[in-house]
């Protein structure tokens, strides 16, 4: 395969992740929610095109193309998962379990999640000529920097680890206290690839704002939680570089997001105490996501504006 050819195929299939990839892409470029499609049905609970997020965990999440590739990953699935944990070892020091596999025009997209350490999701691309059933092993790759951002994240996660604990807790808590769930767990575990998630919540690192401390890790992949935590300095990013994106949904198949309810959890994450620091954008949806992509994103959707986030030092 011509070099012209290996980056036409990383784009694309970055491309495709960008648009159908579990929600958590929106918060790592500052413009993108700006474009990013929105569905127009008026009625998302008899639209065949959505599923209740509750009932979501993946049934029908799609690339464009791939039908032919997923069949040929299928059937090589055990080398595919081999050449890709090497690539990560290899590449990024980190041992990594695949959680998912489906088919993209060209290439297998492989999810999947590390181990030890570092807590992250991430996703790796193989290429398949479904002419000639041929899969290459050898040329494993992953849209450039987008491994090592999430990578940050989780490192992120390391050396804030207190007010990350109390971000799930309040995060967790609004369930209980609101008409509202979060993604399917399941879902998430599948399909996320971007670093640090959770059901409520996902992380966009800008600028490779923590560079440094990934540069360490990979020199010394064995270093400890304690050394991350001493040689972490909080003064190597600006705010606007850790976004923290909260996507919410109405737990009621026919209520439409409550701007009442979006204004309470505003003000939780605005008065919170000793959570991460960071910008914080809120979403909440109505209970439907689209099933091609996983996305809850509406004309109905309420939201933080980008230009307004909601900003914790």
């Amino acid at each position: 395969m011509s070099k012209n050819k290996k980056r036409l195929l990383i784009a694309s299939i970055g491309s495709a992740l960008l648009m159908a990839g579990c929600l958590n892409m929106d918060t790592s470029n500052t413009n993108q929610n700006e474009d990013k499609p929105k569905a127009t049905s008026k009625n998302t609970h008899t639209d065949e095109r959505y599923v209740s997020v509750q009932d979501y965990t993946g049934e029908g999440y799609r690339m464009k193309g791939g039908e032919e590739e997923e069949k040929i990953a299928k059937k090589n699935r055990e080398e595919i998962e081999k050449a890709v944990k090497e690539f990560f070892l290899d590449q990024y020091k980190t041992e990594v379990e695949v959680q998912h596999m489906i088919g993209a025009n060209g290439a297998a997209t492989v999810f999947v999640k590390s181990k030890g350490l570092l807590n992250f999701h991430t996703y790796a691309i193989v290429p398949i000529n479904d002419k000639e059933n041929k899969v290459f092993y050898n040329k494993v790759r992953s849209q450039p920097g987008d491994v090592e951002r999430a990578m940050q994240t989780a490192l992120y996660q390391i050396s804030n680890k207190e007010e990350f604990d109390q971000l799930q807790k309040l995060t967790a808590n609004f369930p209980k206290k609101y008409p509202i769930v979060g993604e399917n767990p399941e879902f998430t575990q599948k399909f996320s690839y971007t670093g640090y998630v959770t059901p409520f919540f996902y992380i966009g690192i800008r600028n490779h704002a923590l560079k440094p401390l990934l540069e360490t890790y990979l020199n010394n992949p064995n270093i400890s939680e304690e050394e991350i935590i001493r040689l972490y300095n909080s003064k190597q990013f600006e705010t606007e570089n850790i976004i923290f994106s909260i996507h919410l949904y109405m737990k009621e198949k026919t209520e439409k997001p409550d701007p009442k309810i979006f204004k309470q959890l505003s003000d939780e994450i605005t008065n919170a105490a000793a959570i991460p620091s960071g910008s914080y954008r809120i979403h909440l949806h109505d209970n439907y996501v689209n099933k091609l992509t996983g996305l809850g994103n509406k004309e109905n959707s309420l939201e933080t504006n980008f230009n307004h986030l909601i900003v914790k030092q």
